[in-house]
């Protein structure tokens, strides 16, 4: 009977998709929506381990659900992807516990190093446009004064 309500939570855990972001503290984060440690995850809105799944995306036993991808117990839930009691949740997508998840769609390290780097690039070839500008403006400007110097010296 577990086996089948497992199966049926992680189908349409996945199908639904429980909540963007991880979570850890005394349950340690495993992936999107999935959470491990007391309750080991087995993939998104699943569960197994000392805590039975009881429906889609909700967790029983030694955690009870309280509703879809939120928990209760010793960590009483508030809404989808939030938290309260012993640890608190600001707001969805933010950790709590001994680790903060970062916003989703956040930039890392190497990705806002990249982005900076395109800017950089974009400022040097902007720059180097400006002065290929000036270079034909004065090329053009000072033609006429060349070819004059030219004239004067065959003569």
């Amino acid at each position: 009977m577990e086996s089948i309500i497992l199966s049926i939570a992680i189908f349409i855990g996945v199908l639904l998709g429980t909540g963007v972001g991880t979570f850890s503290g005394s349950s340690i984060s495993a992936g999107v929506g999935a959470s491990s440690g007391s309750s080991i995850s087995a993939g998104v809105g699943a569960s197994s381990g000392s805590s039975t799944s009881v429906g889609v995306g909700t967790f029983g036993g030694s955690s009870t659900s309280v509703g879809v991808g939120t928990f209760g117990g010793s960590s009483t839930s508030v809404g989808v992807g939030t938290f309260s009691g012993s640890r608190t949740s600001p707001d969805v997508d933010a950790g709590s516990g001994s680790s903060t998840s970062p916003d989703v769609d956040a930039g890392s390290g190497s990705s806002i190093s990249a982005g900076v780097g395109t800017r950089i690039g974009t400022g040097i070839s902007t720059t180097m446009n400006a002065r290929v500008a000036v270079l034909i403006t004065a090329a053009i400007l000072s033609a006429p004064v060349t070819a004059i110097a030219l004239l004067e010296a065959r003569r």
